[in-house]
């Protein structure tokens, strides 16, 4: 057996990695990390039960996460399967409707006949439970860099899906229990990697509320073209649909006993307000833009979509959609919360608008992935989690990003390990592309402190509660940065195998010299 094996004698290990932005998926890091296990064990390790757990912050490769298949007996308490949106124009039962032609951020038809690529969802029927990533009809690869305008973008077909799957959901209910059964749906939404700076007013159109712009009499008109971000500017105002209130609210005399859609749960990490020098269009809007744009053209954009928030922001509000009297002060309260509360820029806005319009729950990703997949359930399995993404820094841990709510969700198993007399989860290996961590007890005082300001534990206790950490970074010293951005995959896998073999000892805390992964991983083939 290996040294560090031996040393450690993990016998469950649960990967919960984010994604390496751009370079490797969560799903295939994890992956990855049980090939270094498996290559090790060759030499004679004990075998160690390897759990995977991909993590997501609620933007591209939510979905991915959730399909992946545990490699354990545990499972989550939501069994998701993925509906994929039919052909425009057909059906996917005898007693459905034709399902629409679903729009990308430009108002491309996205599931065309003959077209490859079909929109899709997870979906949970027996719990009425619905899953939708923004990114998948909306998302910013979707678009050529070429092509990249805000003001031209719109996130209606997020909005055809959620309709869609919803209604799937439902359909389903009324089929199996009667027509008084196809109610109370939950829609977890995913809001990253969003294309869009539309304050998500055009998926909000497709679920049925009607948006009212200027016309060219100087008087208001129905828009009858998919809402963009170069509208926020012309509205006017807004209407809900009898559509829209079938699918959020219960119609007075109705015979259904509850709305199709219960509640909508954003999923994201992005804490910005909707508008302002932290707003949504000041911090994400460059990302949509084309890079090259001259400097004072983007500028002359976001200018616009600025001003386009705050217009469609105090629009919105005095439209009074939900009815009730309310005084000149209480709108001008309402339009404020609207525009400042935290959470309310995420995915261009969607988060703030869908919030005031349809009381959307704003929760941050790693919590709700961690539910769907009932993360903590898991963590009372193993011996040892091995986490990682891209950038490790101090502001991973300070706001609470993927792996610094992570390493929490650690020492709060550990807590209850140590009330109930358990032996405690000691460790947590870190695989990251990058760190601006001096070593792994920088990381421990961190999570410390972090973990003291809850003021909910005993200061002895919590101190006992922090895991060792084991801190690996593949750059600079490991692994040339061109070598770990265009093959992070192996990368991280030899990374891993080295410090499972005992062979970071070796160097006496003096790491070796970069060498391209692919003859590391040769070299033990």
């Amino acid at each position: 057996m290996s040294s560090s094996m031996k040393r450690h004698s993990w016998e469950s290990v649960l990967t919960c990695c984010d994604s390496f932005k751009g370079t490797l998926t969560a799903c295939n890091a994890g992956l990855a990390l049980e090939r270094a296990f498996r290559c090790v064990e060759k030499g004679g390790s004990a075998r160690a039960e390897v759990v995977h757990c991909p993590m997501s912050d609620g933007g591209a490769g939510l979905l991915d996460s959730l399909f992946f298949p545990s490699h354990s007996a545990l499972s989550s308490p939501y069994i998701f399967t993925r509906v994929d949106v039919p052909t425009a124009g057909t059906t996917d039962s005898c007693d459905s409707a034709p399902a629409p032609l679903v729009l990308g951020p430009l108002g491309e038809p996205l599931n065309y006949s003959g077209g490859e690529y079909r929109p899709h969802f997870a979906c949970d029927v027996a719990n009425r439970v619905v899953v939708v990533e923004m990114a998948v009809a909306s998302g910013l690869p979707m678009i050529p860099e070429a092509k990249r305008n805000p003001l031209r973008t719109t996130s209606y077909g997020v909005g055809q899906i959620i309709k869609y799957a919803v209604e799937y959901v439902a359909r389903e209910h009324r089929r199996k229990d009667g027509p008084g059964a196809d109610g109370g749906v939950t829609v977890f939404l995913g809001i990253g990697g969003s294309a869009t700076n539309d304050g998500g007013l055009g998926a909000l159109q497709a679920l049925g509320v009607e948006m009212l712009v200027k016309a060219k009499d100087g008087g208001s008109e129905p828009l009858t073209t998919p809402f963009t971000g170069g509208d926020l500017e012309r509205l006017t105002g807004a209407r809900l649909t009898p559509a829209f209130r079938q699918m959020f609210f219960c119609a007075a005399g109705g015979s259904r006993k509850a709305p199709y859609c219960k509640e909508v749960r954003l999923i994201g990490d992005v804490a910005n307000p909707l508008v302002g020098p932290d707003g949504a269009t000041a911090i994400f809007g460059p990302q949509n833009c084309d890079s090259a744009w001259e400097k004072t053209h983007r500028e002359r954009v976001l200018s616009r979509l600025e001003h386009g928030m705050l217009n469609a922001s105090a629009a919105i509000v005095q439209s009074n959609l939900h009815g009730g009297k309310a005084s000149e002060d209480n709108m001008k309260q309402r339009v404020e919360a609207l525009r400042h509360t935290p959470g309310g820029g995420g995915a261009g806005g969607m988060s703030g608008f869908f919030r005031y319009v349809v009381g959307a729950k704003w929760m941050t990703g790693t919590d709700v992935v961690a539910e769907l997949l009932d993360l903590p359930a898991k963590l009372q399995r193993c011996d040892c989690m091995i986490t990682g993404e891209g950038s490790f820094d101090e502001q991973t841990i300070r706001f609470n990003k993927t792996l610094g709510r992570l390493l929490q969700m650690v020492v709060v198993e550990n807590m209850r390990r140590q009330s109930v007399g358990q032996k405690l989860l000691g460790d947590v290996v870190v695989i990251c592309g990058r760190t601006a961590y001096r070593d792994a007890e920088q990381v421990r005082r961190l999570l410390h402190e972090q973990m003291r300001e809850k003021k909910e534990y005993k200061d002895a206790a919590l101190a006992a509660a922090i895991p060792r950490v084991h801190l690996l970074s593949l750059t600079p010293h490991h692994f040339p940065v061109s070598e770990a951005l265009g093959n992070a995959g192996v990368c991280v896998e030899e990374r891993m195998r080295r410090f499972l073999a005992g062979e970071e000892e070796r160097y006496a805390g003096k790491a070796p010299a970069a060498v391209p992964a692919a003859a590391k991983i040769r070299a033990h083939l």
